[in-house]
């Protein structure tokens, strides 16, 4: 609510400011000369209600635009052209500007209000722009004005804000986090494999709700206080604890995958025997740590004692991982174990990514402790605010698209507005409502809308016809209907984002006609006649400002949606491929100590936003592809796309842990791939994996592409349909042992944490090689069941 009326408050204002650089013009400009000699809004001996001038646009044509009849003078083409060039301009700014897309909206249709009306011959426009109440810019500013403070008070009585709410969220996602990782540590360090691994599944998935609603607020939370002060820290750390929780519980994910994969037997359980006790110690040490650093984040608050308190348990922390990895050294090489044997390989992994989480949380702490390392609250506002303008953002060719296909919309129903409908802007309003990021989705979206509006102005018209009359008693009725009929829309509007625009529409339309004025009388069937055309033309322009759209959208978007969507998904299967053989070929830029940009832990996390960033794009645009029109085509693979998104994230994750394993920390002799490739036997693991990356990219592409209404001819699948191997990864113990036994220098103990441990990362490189290689198995199997 806050976010909404303060974006309110900005739109309107940059609409005012642009506006009155247009009001600043002569004149003869503003609607025409008074003597009343240039265009006539309504013309002379034009009935509109006579069945020969039935609709407005023949009157308005068979009067004006008709040759030897055209009363335009030179003034009205020159307040024309400069209010639309005026429009034009700003509307492309706005358009442009990396904000929210209400805050377009607001502006927007400030702007239409005061453009249209210079435009408009029929209104006089002297004092239109005066700094008075009474002005028409002084009443829009009270109005929004006045408007934002109830929503502001609405959510301050009591406090409800973003900025408490996204605080309460990062609180319940950090306490979620530290118990699924205990329950793990606790479930790993156990005897036997039962269900209660699956339990975990459910709170990662509320974890991730939470997260996202977390997101959300914490952006609208901007407009609360931008930045400034405390608040522009808190919003800046709570950001980055953003950002280091979803790292965390993606790690957690794939421990968890390990956890499953676990069979529990003797080895395992004697292995981990020896340090169950230091495993529980560093869970405790990050949990106090990061429940510690998110309190003080959340409250802004950096004394002394708040900083001796999260500096000791810093150190409790990094005193539990020095002692795990010394006990775990020591455990793994006792009674004749080999470090590196499938036995024990799950082990290292999942101790190294326990390990991680822990230092991961560590360097969390520095920013909140660190006086140097904690941000300045007016730079941040002042970055939050350059970014406005981002021209990277403007590169993006579908937000281009957006700008260009929303700005000839506009345009289209200015003119139309002006030259149909004698400036009324009812359809370039609606136009604006009509607003989508993603292309070739308007259509359905408008259908919905249009439902919304008619089942709104007919709820909105039976309820005020039912308490029309002006008694006290009906009055009191019609306020009490309001406010329930309020109630129940907003709760739909509330209850799913399917239906969000929806239950809006509802409320505003029906709120509109339950708050007409009374009458002392009751309404005659001409006036109900009347009531119901003036309905019915409001239905029309909203479905011709769907047609204007639509149109728009079907000439201007990429391709269908059903093609956009292989695109993407496409893309993000490239994508994680690319990452996993720059890998396998030990492509991976090394960091240099001062280069900052090299560092492959964040080349890995820009990679992956970049896979995840596809696959969002994929998300959204299911819903349009399974409902478009596909009449030469067969029917939008829903099921199949859904699958193949979650193998595809699962597979990028997996090629994240083993590139920053292999890379980060830096081995002194290149990355751990490289290390594995000076032995022979790796040039048979490589092959295979480069075999089925090969086989699953082609297969796996030929049935996103297929359209065919009969299945796929298995001629095209490939030999891959046939191999019996998928199941397994060929010589990764043979690596293993070569390694061990060619490199026994590394494996005599040394002061060390897990993280810097050459021998704990081999075992995850080698853990991640074997899993991408199911998740490969996986792809071919949903595409194989999807022909």
């Amino acid at each position: 609510s806050v976010r909404n009326a303060m974006q309110g408050l900005a739109g309107t204002l940059t609409a005012i400011l642009f506006s009155s650089i247009l009001y600043a013009f002569p004149d003869p400009f503003h609607g025409g000369d008074v003597a009343g000699d240039g265009f006539t809004p309504v013309p002379p001996n034009c009935d509109t209600s006579t069945k020969e001038h039935m609709y407005e646009w023949q009157c308005f044509a068979s009067s004006n635009l008709v040759a030897g009849s055209l009363q335009h003078d030179s003034n009205w083409y020159a307040t024309n052209l400069v209010a639309f060039g005026f429009f034009g301009v700003f509307s492309a700014i706005v358009l442009s500007l990396n904000v929210v897309l209400p805050f377009k909206m607001f502006s927007l249709l400030g702007g239409i209000n005061f453009m249209l009306n210079f435009a408009n011959p029929g209104v006089e426009t002297a004092k239109y722009m005066d700094l008075t109440l009474t002005s028409n810019m002084g009443v829009l500013v009270v109005l929004q004005v006045a408007g934002s403070l109830v929503a502001i008070l609405c959510v301050l009585l009591p406090p409800r804000t973003s900025s408490n709410k996204a605080k309460i969220l990062a609180s319940r996602v950090t306490l979620g986090t530290v118990e699924v990782l205990a329950e793990l540590a606790t479930y790993y360090c156990g005897d036997a494999k039962t269900l209660r691994i699956n339990i975990f599944n459910s709170s990662l998935g509320r974890m991730q709700k939470d997260l996202d609603e977390e997101v959300e607020k914490l952006d609208q939370s901007w407009w609360e206080y931008f930045d400034w002060g405390s608040n522009g820290i808190i919003r800046y750390l709570m950001l980055h604890h953003l950002d280091l929780i979803k790292d965390l519980d993606r790690r957690i994910a794939i421990m968890q995958d390990a956890i499953r994969a676990e069979t529990f037997d003797q080895e395992h359980k004697e292995a981990m025997s020896g340090v169950k006790s230091h495993v529980a110690k560093v869970v405790s040490a990050t949990g106090n740590l990061l429940l510690s650093c998110t309190a003080a984040a959340s409250d802004g608050v950096f004394d002394d004692a708040e900083q001796r308190r999260l500096k000791t348990r810093q150190e409790d922390a990094n005193t539990a991982l020095d002692e795990l990895a010394r006990m775990w050294k020591k455990s793994r090489s006792t009674k004749g174990r080999t470090a590196l044997s499938r036995a024990l390989r799950t082990e290292s992994f999942f101790l190294l990514e326990l390990s991680t989480v822990t230092q991961q949380v560590i360097d969390y702490s520095k920013q909140v402790i660190d006086d140097d390392v904690r941000p300045k609250p007016a730079n941040i506002a002042i970055k939050h605010l350059m970014k406005t303008i981002d021209w990277e953002k403007l590169k993006d060719p579908e937000f281009r698209n957006f700008v260009g296909r929303t700005w000839i919309s506009l345009a289209i129903g200015w003119w139309w507005a002006v030259l149909a409908y004698r400036y009324d802007g009812t359809i370039i309003i609606n136009i604006v409502f009509m607003m989508s990021m993603i292309p070739g989705n308007v259509l359905m979206m408008n259908l919905q809308k249009l439902q919304a509006l008619v089942l709104g102005a007919l709820a909105g018209v039976t309820v005020y016809r039912a308490f029309n009359s002006c008694a006290f008693m009906i009055k009191m009725l019609k306020l009490l209907c309001l406010f329930f009929y309020v109630l129940g829309t907003m709760f739909i509007a509330r209850y799913s984002p399917e239906f969000a625009t929806v239950g809006l529409l509802l409320a505003v339309t029906g709120s509109s006609k339950l708050l007409a004025p009374c009458e002392e009388d009751p309404l005659t069937y001409g006036q109900v006649a009347n009531t119901q055309a003036a309905e019915f033309k409001g239905l029309k322009k909203f479905a011709f400002s769907i047609m204007v759209v639509t149109i728009v959208d079907m000439i201007m978007k990429p391709e269908a949606v059903g093609k956009q969507v292989q695109d993407h998904l496409i893309t993000a299967l490239d994508r994680a491929f690319t990452n996993l053989t720059n890998c396998l070929e030990m492509k991976v830029p090394e960091r240099e100590e001062s280069d900052t940009d090299t560092d492959p832990w964040k080349q890995s996390q820009k990679d992956t936003d970049e896979v995840i960033a596809a696959l969002d794009k994929v998300e959204q645009l299911i819903g349009a592809a399974d409902s478009e029109p596909r009449f030469d085509k067969c029917r939008f693979k829903k099921t199949m796309v859904v699958e193949l998104v979650s193998q595809i994230r699962t597979l990028q994750f997996h090629v994240m842990c083993m590139v920053r394993r292999s890379e980060w920390p830096q081995t002194g002799e290149g990355g751990i791939v490289k290390m594995l490739s000076e032995m022979g036997s790796f040039k048979n693991v490589k092959e295979d994996l480069t075999d089925t990356i090969k086989a699953t990219k082609d297969l796996t592409t030929k049935v996103v592409r297929y359209d065919g209404f009969v299945p796929m001819e298995e001629d095209e699948l490939g030999p891959v349909i046939n191999r019996g191997d998928l199941g397994r990864l060929t010589g990764v113990d043979e690596l293993m042992k070569e390694f061990q036994t060619k490199r026994k220098e590394l494996f005599k103990d040394k002061e060390s944490t897990l993280d810097e441990d050459i021998v704990s990362r081999v075992c995850v490189v080698a853990e991640m090689m074997e899993r991408i290689k199911m998740d490969l198995r996986g792809l071919l199997q949903i595409s194989v069941a999807n022909l």
